[in-house]
């Protein structure tokens, strides 16, 4: 994650800090200054009321109370979360005036946009680790369909996808730390020597070789329509240099045969990791 998404995850995060203080702060209350205490005796608790932390005594509060109980519970707790909010708030603007420094070059990502011309012409950026370039690639904006909304089938990254089995794939590679995109474009060739737009399952990176692949999964095997819609797409992908076992991953399916746990996570092991 680069400086400029950290900052921004911070500023979402203080911004519902700020959202959740002024709905305590509207919440119902009294103009009292009392505070409620309590007392347990013999495993029974009695609630009382004060004005003064030194009083032992206090207003007790009996069945015929259970309202105002109730309000000054909540105005307990939403002490406790206000100390707390300013506190994460103080913390978070803290991590947020570290990032937001007066010069840009301080950036680690900027240097060698900074660099004077002379020395970049005498060498190359710092390589990236496996992780930096794994974080580079999965920021990198990419094309692709629009979000799949109306789903009950959600990854474990957060995403919703279009079935079970794409949303098992990607909690696996997700488990595996694997970075993967859902649904981006990619450009095949026709037979006819037209360029077209697809949208693979999963566009997926090797972090150790740094090497990309797309990976398709055929749900409906067992549908012979389905199968002859999908077969040119297949030698569309190797007229496009995409070749199965060489940058092309595909797994298949039917009502008869049903995904394999055992299938995602061999051409995981080889081509992946």
């Amino acid at each position: 994650m680069n400086s400029q998404l950290i900052m921004l995850r911070i500023r979402e995060r203080i911004k519902e800090l700020q959202d959740m203080k002024h709905m305590l702060e509207n919440s119902p209350s009294d103009r009292t200054g009392e505070h409620l205490y309590w007392k347990t005796t013999k495993g029974k608790t009695r609630y009382y009321l004060r004005k003064d932390s030194r009083d032992s005594n206090g207003k007790y509060l009996g069945n015929k109370d259970k309202d105002k109980l109730l309000l000054f519970a909540e105005k307990y707790r939403n002490r406790k979360y206000l100390v707390t909010i300013d506190k994460e708030i103080s913390l978070l603007n803290k991590c947020l005036r570290h990032f937001t420094y007066s010069k840009p070059e301080e950036y680690t990502e900027m240097v060698w946009e900074n660099l004077p011309d002379e020395i970049k012409s005498l060498t190359v950026p710092a390589p990236l680790t496996d992780e930096g370039y794994a974080r580079k690639w999965q920021n990198k904006t990419r094309f692709r369909k629009k979000t799949v909304c109306e789903s009950p089938f959600r990854t474990m990254r957060g995403e919703y996808v279009r079935s079970k089995s794409e949303c098992i794939i990607a909690d696996r590679l997700y488990l595996r730390g694997i970075p993967y995109h859902y649904e981006i474009n990619h450009t095949l060739v026709d037979e006819y020597g037209s360029d077209y737009t697809v949208q693979p399952d999963f566009t997926v990176l090797n972090k150790r070789t740094r090497e990309e692949f797309i990976w398709e999964h055929f749900g409906k095997m067992g549908d012979s329509s389905y199968c002859n819609d999908n077969l040119p797409k297949l030698n569309d992908y190797v007229r496009s240099g995409y070749i199965p076992g060489h940058n092309l991953i595909l797994s298949f399916e039917s009502l008869q045969c049903p995904l394999n746990v055992i299938y995602i996570n061999a051409m995981i092991e080889k081509y992946l990791l």
